[in-house]
Order: structure tokens, then C-alpha cells, then sequence
């Protein structure tokens, strides 16, 4: 399968580089979100909706376009996760002192 299925789909329906892009933009907005995530006044839902609005919103605007591949959905699913991370990890941890 490998390169002739890339071969088989359009280009102009092939999603990599704007998935890739997408990734790149809500890495940033994570980033800025760090005071947010490492806030222990916030409960971890309210920081699950601030991901949903704001992270996962930005990710996902104008999916439902999109041709993906399986590896375009592993690729997003691993963003994702590691996102998920981020946050549960910093309520965890909490600010270092």
C-alpha cells in the first residue's frame, strides 16, 4: 500500500501539510495555555473545557473536509494524547518550587 495509495489520492485531497499545520498552530496555543494548565485552582474539567474550546477546536476546524489517511488519524490521535498529557500531567504535578 505505502506510496501508491499516496499515489491514488489526489493532491488536491491529500490533508498531511494542512494537518501538520494545524498541529503546529494548537502546539502554540498550548503553549500559551501553560498558566492555564498549571493552575491549581482550576478543576480538571474546567481545563478540559478550556482544551475542548480553544485547543481542540483550532485542531479540528474544517476536519470534516478532509480525505485522511490511517496515518493522518494516527498522527492527530497522537497529537491528541500528547496534549492530554500536558494537561493532566501539569495537574498532577503542579507548579515546581
Amino acid at each position: 500500500m505505502g506510496m501508491g495509495m499516496l499515489k491514488a489520492i489526489p493532491a488536491h485531497l491529500y490533508c498531511l501539510p494542512e494537518i501538520m499545520r494545524r498541529i503546529g498552530l494548537t502546539s502554540a496555543v498550548m503553549s500559551s495555555l501553560r498558566k492555564v494548565w498549571n493552575n491549581r485552582q482550576l478543576c480538571v474539567d474546567t481545563k478540559v473545557h478550556v482544551y475542548r474550546a480553544l485547543v481542540l477546536s483550532l485542531l479540528l476546524y474544517g476536519s470534516e473536509t478532509w480525505t485522511l489517511l490511517a496515518s493522518d488519524i494516527k498522527e492527530l490521535e497522537a497529537f491528541h494524547l500528547r496534549c492530554q498529557r500536558q494537561l493532566l500531567l501539569c495537574q498532577l504535578a503542579g507548579p515546581h518550587h
